[in-house]
């Protein structure tokens, strides 16, 4: 099977305690995962100081790491008319300016995209040139593929429609239509796994390491282990226990027949 470590919301800025982030990467290193995808807000308020230990973080990884922005990433949060110039700029200076990167592992492909936008500080946006990027990237792919992006695509528990990226469904439409299995994403700080009406499963990660969980993850700082084989997806939840992350649920969910390739089925 391939295996994601799937990482989200750090917030360089707001880490809650002294110990979670070196206890995080000691436990990614122990899960020995394919790769890391880390689905944005690396930073509180996108400051250079954060960007420094952000950049640090994504490089203590020995797997190859995966990163795309999320709306805390943006900066100047506060100053609208400059933010609009470039608004991930300095995520694109520090940490990586490919903003549509394309992994290929062995079995896998995973695609990352941007949804932050800078128009609003909260909001995300994904647009028909996000849906050509996934129809271009997935051509001739193997069977198992992955998006990642920061904002939600479609409603679901504890997400406003503040929180829902603008153009989810359409983003949603294609990654069905080019057979993308699953959607790693963030931004809530709650852990779900959701069916989409298109067919790929929506997985939310928490916060990983930050004081900012909401909801039933008020308190927890956790992130996910997802592993796929074409058939399956498994989602493995880590905590934090003020110490070490460990497993506290494993979840298996089947692949929908409207993102699986021709020919292969759930029991067949």
């Amino acid at each position: 099977m391939t295996r994601i470590a799937h990482i989200s919301d750090v917030h360089f800025g707001r880490i809650k305690g002294k110990g979670v982030v070196d206890a995080l990467l000691k436990d990614v290193h122990a899960q020995e995962p394919d790769m890391v995808a880390i689905s944005g807000d690396l930073t509180q308020r996108a400051y250079s100081w954060q960007y420094k230990a952000a950049f640090e973080f994504v490089n203590a990884f020995q797997v190859p790491v995966l990163v795309v922005p999320g709306n805390h990433d943006v900066w100047p949060m506060w100053w609208p008319a400059r933010r609009l110039g470039r608004p991930v700029g300095r995520f694109e200076d520090v940490i990586t300016d490919d903003l549509s990167p394309l992994f290929k592992l062995p079995k896998a492909w995973v695609l990352g995209l941007n949804s932050a936008h800078g128009k609003t500080v909260k909001g995300g946006l994904v647009t028909a040139a996000h849906s050509e990027r996934v129809r271009e990237a997935f051509k001739g792919g193997p069977d198992i593929r992955v998006l990642v992006v920061h904002h939600p695509l479609a409603p679901m528990p504890h997400a406003s429609k503040a929180d829902v990226a603008v153009g989810g469904r359409g983003l949603l439409a294609a990654a069905a239509e080019s057979r993308v299995h699953v959607v790693l994403s963030g931004h809530l700080h709650v852990v779900q796994n959701v069916r989409s009406d298109e067919g790929p499963l929506l997985v939310h990660a928490g916060t990983a390491t930050s004081s900012r969980g909401r909801g039933p993850d008020k308190t927890a700082n956790s992130y996910n282990i997802v592993a796929l084989d074409g058939e399956s997806v498994v989602v493995e939840r880590r905590d934090y226990d003020g110490l070490e992350f460990g497993l506290v649920r494993r979840e298996t969910l089947a692949v929908s027949p409207n993102v699986m390739r021709p020919g292969i089925g759930i029991g067949m």
